[in-house]
């Protein structure tokens, strides 16, 4: 593509990484993929980052974790200020049940004369047995499998974004989710995401891992998303005693020059609405306010419009209780 590590157009196709890991006649599949390079300001992904397609120093690779690492991880791509990163994972624990076929019958009518097929209009339906664990072999108190998801940049640094730990017998679990990942720095960058695995007696032989590459046209579900900021010192946590702060703002990295930008928000509480009003010098609001329902993420993001005009502005930011004001220049 035009730009590093991504594609010039949508594909319409997502792409995912997948490992299978068996015990016995238990299996768990872990999925990760969906990564896109997205802009703060619209809310929308716009660049769809390819996946690297590791190939083998010889005929074989020498380990599982060398295999791993030559699908679970995406190539070079670039980050500007403000855009942001969004992946997807999961893990799939296979489901039993029965299901109820449709039978289609053809008969043979004496006032009609010759065959005729009559149709069932009830499709095939998949009944789920939810008294079966298809994992229960991974239930001990010393099995464990962990990935720990990275953001590596160009300069060496490290970033680990999360640790998405499976054990079921401590109630532990993969769930559906997309993670969000905002380049809140003050300069654009070159990095990738990449995949480690560590596993706690689970069984490692090559029948018992299965490594797949993925092309769909539909995508895998995500029940929930939380979002990360990146600064210049590493990811940026609001203080353990707050209950709110606010960043920015931040450009708009597809179109810098329409001076749109996005906001970052923490609040401790759900439910609540983030409101985001821009003022001029002289106290005076300009257009409609932002608002936004917090969900007690690290960070929230609030999309805000540029005033029409150039000059010195400012917005404040409230929910429940707190306030801030945050400076704001229109070129």
């Amino acid at each position: 593509g035009a730009l590093k590590g991504t594609y010039d157009t949508a594909l319409g196709v997502q792409f995912y990484s997948s490992e299978t890991r068996r015990t016995g006649t238990s299996s768990v599949t872990f999925k990760w993929g969906k990564v896109y390079v997205g802009d703060t300001s619209l809310g929308e992904p716009f660049r769809e980052v390819m996946l690297h397609n590791g190939i083998p120093d010889s005929d074989i690779y020498a380990s599982h974790d060398a295999m791993r690492d030559s699908i679970f991880q995406t190539e070079w791509f670039d980050w500007p200020v403000s855009a942001e990163i969004n992946y997807n994972r999961l893990m799939l624990i296979p489901s039993v049940g029965t299901i109820t076929y449709t039978v289609d019958t053809t008969v043979y009518y004496d006032s009609v004369g010759g065959l005729h097929t009559l149709y069932d209009t009830v499709p095939n339906n998949f009944i789920a047995d939810s008294t079966i664990r298809t994992d229960s072999g991974f239930f001990t108190s010393y099995a464990q499998i962990q990935y720990t998801v990275q953001l590596v940049h160009q300069s060496g640094h490290i970033d680990t974004i999360e640790k998405a730990v499976y054990n079921p017998s401590l109630g532990k679990f993969i769930k559906p989710m997309t993670i969000n990942i905002d380049n809140a720095g003050y300069a654009d960058d070159t990095v990738m995401l990449q995949v480690i695995g560590s596993f706690t007696n689970v069984p490692d032989a090559d029948s018992d891992v299965l490594f797949a590459r993925e092309t769909m046209l539909d995508t895998y579900p995500s029940y929930g998303d939380t979002t990360l900021a990146i600064g210049p010192g590493g990811i940026m946590m609001p203080p353990p005693d707050s209950c709110f702060i606010a960043n920015g703002p931040f450009s708009n990295p597809s179109d810098p020059g329409a001076d749109d930008i996005s906001i970052l928000v923490h609040y401790c509480a759900s439910g609540s609405t983030i409101t985001a009003q821009v003022y001029t010098s002289g106290g005076i609001p300009v257009g409609s306010p932002s608002t936004y329902t917090s969900d007690a993420q690290i960070w929230d993001r609030l999309p805000i419009n540029a005033p029409g005009t150039s000059g010195t502005y400012y917005i404040t930011v409230t929910v429940g209780s707190y306030s801030t004001t945050l400076g704001y220049s229109v070129y």
